[in-house]
């Protein structure tokens, strides 16, 4: 086993893609947590989501994220997660198994280092955190694991948002993509020590000289005081809405062929996060666009994919039914068996018909369907 938050290395040998990951769900110091208990725990206790989350989006980024023109390079993974001894990653190419930093403010900061001395300036770097948040104002907060750990420093072991971005514009990448997904609860302590955390990184304007500034874009999963969604064990409503923008749903074509950018990201998660649980649950999570500049994130080789969700009008149950999808009358998706209560898929840009059957053999009404990014949930009647 190797012990090393670098859980995919490919150099490139051209100006490429950095992915860092973080998802920290075992608080030891909140409560239940294993540890000596924080006086300031406001309220927070432990999660399961954060790292279902980040062992997703590694897996799909290591498997799937293909970008001519900044190809995948690297993934970096911390995970806090419950259990006396780091957890483990199995590369899905390589079947390689790693022990990955836990999360503790000294082990991010160093993980985040590794990968920065990987990155070139021509390069990107893709970044996800998934845990808790506090907020103070202007400015939020992240917590890592050892949050609570120094009865001295409560709120050291947390990143310090404003604080992190400014480093960032110190280091190398030229393009910066930040997801930062979990709540953001307002509570007083924090207001009151609004510089408390940590940047993670010392910024050298060195490393920068004579580079022009790099691009920096920033997402919040929801709004302040408002929730972040995930159901247990499994990965977030952020990080679902954020794989389906990448893989398709915040497609764009421009001179330059078909792009996943920034701002399409930013769209794509508006519609797809409130589609988290299917589109029957109507859950309300608006994401906060913070730092934006609009840029390339993935360049794809050709249209994409986009995903598409259908439901039934009467808020009844798809499980079961069966769904044909034709293109110009061809046959381009059959599924015998709906799983769940929805049907989702992914089908190529332009007009499609869909004929449905449910379980008990009622037919559904024909719809005829635009599919294109982002595609919103069709509504199909009894006929």
């Amino acid at each position: 086993m190797v012990e090393t938050s670098i859980v995919h290395d490919i150099p490139a040998g051209v100006p490429a893609t950095h992915v860092f990951l973080i998802g920290i769900s075992d608080y030891p110091h909140l409560d239940k947590g294993s540890g000596t208990p924080t006086a300031w725990d406001f309220g927070l206790g432990q999660l399961s989501s954060p790292t279902a989350s980040a062992r997703r989006l590694a897996e799909w980024f290591i498997n799937e994220f293909d970008c001519p023109r900044k190809p995948l390079a690297t993934v970096s993974l911390v995970l806090s997660e419950p259990g006396a001894g780091a957890a483990q990653f199995t590369n899905p190419k390589t079947a390689t198994t790693y022990a990955v930093p836990r999360g503790t403010k000294i082990q991010t900061r160093n993980a985040l280092i590794a990968a920065l001395a990987k990155s070139g300036p021509d390069d990107q770097l893709i970044f996800y955190f998934s845990g808790h948040g506090l907020s103070a104002g202007l400015n939020d907060f992240y917590l890592l694991r050892d949050f609570g750990e120094d009865p001295n420093g409560p709120l050291d072991a947390m990143i310090n948002y404003v604080q992190l971005m400014a480093s960032m514009k110190a280091q190398l990448p030229s393009q910066q993509f930040f997801v930062f997904d979990g709540c953001r609860e307002t509570v007083e302590q924090v207001e009151a020590n609004p510089n408390g955390g940590s940047s993670l990184l010392t910024a050298d304007p060195q490393v920068r000289l004579g580079l022009q500034a790099p691009l920096q874009c920033s997402l919040k999963s929801t709004e302040r005081d408002a929730l972040a969604y995930g159901k247990k064990g499994a990965p977030s409503v952020c990080a679902q809405a954020f794989e389906r923008a990448l893989r398709g749903a915040a497609g764009k074509r421009s001179t330059s062929g078909w792009n996943i950018t920034s701002a399409r990201i930013c769209e794509a998660m508006a519609d797809f996060q409130t589609l988290g649980f299917g589109p029957n649950a109507k859950i309300q999570q608006a994401p906060d666009l913070s730092a934006y500049k609009d840029f390339a994130v993935r360049g794809l080789p050709g249209p994409p994919q986009v995903p598409v969700f259908m439901r039934r009008k009467d808020g009844g149950s798809l499980q079961g039914a069966a769904v044909t999808c034709r293109s110009k009358g061809a046959v381009v998706h059959s599924e015998p068996s709906v799983k769940e209560i929805y049907w989702e898929g992914a089908l190529s840009i332009g007009e499609h018909d869909f004929e449905v059957v449910l379980a008990g053999g009622n037919h559904c009404q024909p719809v005829t369907d635009a599919v294109s990014p982002t595609h919103l949930p069709i509504d199909v009647e009894v006929a």
